[in-house]
């Protein structure tokens, strides 16, 4: 979704615009670009709203997708790229590093259900070494069709960081979407 340029190059000050394809954007221009804080409300439902710099989101700014998925963090040229926090329509959240308009570096995925993964990401995928919790569920299908298998740790009054897993390893993803890939350990909250 790359905002539509531009024409008035002696555009200055806050203004509003329609665009040909029924976009619209509020907010500031400089030398006929966005340039500063604006709100660009697009046909398809979607709206941005934050920093501009050229024609392009730069800064932090919020994009609440038209099927209700939002993303809040950091931008640059026009794509995600630093911290920021993206979560789904169904209440899973992503909050980390954000490269070249992907997941990259360190993050905590957690989804919906209470399911939590904090590792690295590279392209968007789990990669390098991870710690996944899931919520006490001894089988599951994941999205991608796989059955991952869980053991329940024993009841106990300990503490969930004071326990070890059964495996006694930290899981390891290699360009994974979902699920795991190699040897690893999976471990499960029991309340």
């Amino acid at each position: 979704m790359v905002p539509t340029e531009t024409k008035d190059s002696g555009r200055n000050g806050q203004d509003t615009v329609t665009y040909a394809n029924g976009d619209t954007y509020a907010g500031e221009f400089k030398d006929g670009k966005r340039n500063g804080q604006g709100t660009y409300t697009y046909a398809t439902g979607s709206t941005y709203t934050g920093a501009y710099k050229d024609d392009k989101r730069s800064g932090y700014g919020t994009l609440i997708y038209h099927n209700g998925d939002t993303y809040a963090g950091e931008w640059s040229g026009d794509e995600r790229h630093g911290q920021g926090t993206y979560t789904d329509a169904n209440g899973s959240t992503l909050h980390g590093e954000y490269k070249i308009d992907a997941r990259n570096g360190r993050g905590t995925c957690t989804d919906a259900n209470g399911d939590t993964y904090i590792g690295k990401w590279k392209n968007g995928k789990k990669n390098g070494f991870g710690n996944q919790a899931l919520t006490p569920v001894a089988r599951r299908t994941t999205a991608s069709g796989r059955t991952t298998c869980a053991t329940a740790l024993a009841p106990s009054r300990t503490p969930m960081a004071a326990r070890t897993p059964a495996c006694g390893r930290t899981a390891r993803w290699r360009h994974e979407a979902c699920g795991s890939a190699g040897t690893g350990c999976l471990t499960s909250r029991v309340y």
